[in-house]
């Protein structure tokens, strides 16, 4: 039986937007070092130091048919910054972190957007930890690397929300270390840059993770210059990864992207100069990028909306599969799955989520459709006997 399932699949032609389009800001204190994820047609953001060691428990949504944030239940855990998350089967996962009393945590707690409730989980099983990286998958969350006040990690977990229960898995190449970014991007994960070593050593190195065969590959190098706290977000098919900062106290403000073949191209700096400990969601094709600490040493309350347009494309998996695959294809595209006699089983538009569970078919062999266009696609899908 298939274990994992991811969200995004294989997909390697696109184009991007080349812009930053400011929008209007949240309305509340600047923060940096926060926690961003999005579910479904929203945005959340929370946590992250405030200024004065100051923190927050207000969860705030954000809507983007309107570009309003309203107020959510508030976080019922320790405030905190440097914390992680995930979404898994449309819940949140808030993990670990440090408090403003400077305890390094490992709780984990589950939200909930459809009750607006807050449940705490098992505690993380490794050591507390903060500033590490985590993917979202779409049935487990994983979190690698990371430090506490006596040492830094290179081990990474996997969580599953239906058991709420972690695995360790194969560790992170790099070696022990910290502030490092992590996205998803088609069937693959990718993380690089942070901080290891004593004295500090800043890297720009990044690594591709299957989670298939649990097992890491380097890819070549972000292109710009090492550093830490910076900002690494994907949509369907492209990611981003830019900003940050390294300990001469210079703040960056390039921004490059990487596809799901981890091969990178350029992409426009950030319009509102250098700045640090960003947080980052996406919504669609659409990803946004919030708060952060700019170079003036200022915390700032800026939302800003990055297009990221792609080929029109179709993809499948796994394929063959035992009757449960996902199907990934642009926002909108209107799809039709057919069995081997030619008699359409379903037609639908693709969701806002950018994908979808296909039904449990019986063995046979299936054909799916898009028809967007003169580049529709036709894949041939495989379904095997359980």
């Amino acid at each position: 039986m298939l274990k994992i399932i991811f969200i995004l699949l294989f997909l390697s032609n696109f184009a991007l937007g080349q812009s930053f389009q400011q929008l209007a800001p949240f309305g509340v204190d600047g923060r940096d070092d926060g926690v961003a994820f999005s579910i479904g047609k929203y945005g959340y953001l929370i946590t992250g130091n405030m200024g004065g060691a100051a923190g927050t428990s207000e969860l705030l949504q954000f809507d983007p048919s309107q570009n309003t944030w309203v107020k959510k239940a508030p976080f019922p855990g320790i405030e905190r910054q440097y914390a992680g998350q995930f979404v898994v089967h449309g819940k949140a996962y808030l993990c670990c972190g440090v408090s403003f009393s400077n305890q390094t945590l490992q709780d984990v707690w589950e939200y909930d957007p459809q009750t607006d409730h807050w449940t705490q989980k098992q505690d993380f099983p490794g050591e507390e930890r903060r500033a590490f990286f985590t993917f979202s998958l779409l049935d487990c969350g994983i979190l690698g690397t990371g430090y506490n006040q006596n040492k830094s990690f290179d081990d990474c977990w996997k969580y599953n929300p239906l058991k709420d229960s972690w695995s360790q898995i194969a560790s992170f190449p790099g070696g022990e270390r910290r502030e490092v970014v992590g996205l998803s991007l088609a069937e693959k994960c990718f993380a690089g840059t942070g901080i290891s070593g004593s004295p500090d050593q800043y890297n720009n190195d990044f690594y591709e993770y299957h989670v298939m065969t649990d097992t890491w590959t380097r890819i070549n190098d972000f292109p710009g210059v090492e550093r830490a706290y910076a900002v690494a977000q994907g949509a369907q098919f492209v990611g981003i990864v830019g900003s940050g900062w390294k300990s001469n106290g210079e703040f960056y403000k390039d921004f490059y992207q990487i596809n799901r073949n981890g091969e990178w191209s350029s992409f426009p700096d950030f319009p509102n100069g250098g700045i640090r400990g960003m947080s980052s969601f996406t919504i669609g094709n659409s990803i946004y990028l919030t708060t952060g600490l700019t170079e003036n040493f200022a915390r700032v309350v800026d939302l800003y909306l990055v297009e990221m347009k792609s080929a029109d494309q179709l993809a499948l998996y796994p394929n063959p599969s035992v009757g449960k695959s996902v199907l990934v294809a642009p926002i909108g595209t209107l799809f039709s799955l057919y069995d081997e006699k030619g008699l359409l089983i379903l037609e639908q538009p693709m969701p806002d989520v950018g994908y979808y569970e296909l039904p449990d078919l019986s063995a046979g062999i299936y054909l799916i459709k898009s028809n967007k266009g003169e580049n529709g696609k036709v894949l041939r899908y495989v379904v095997v006997d359980k």
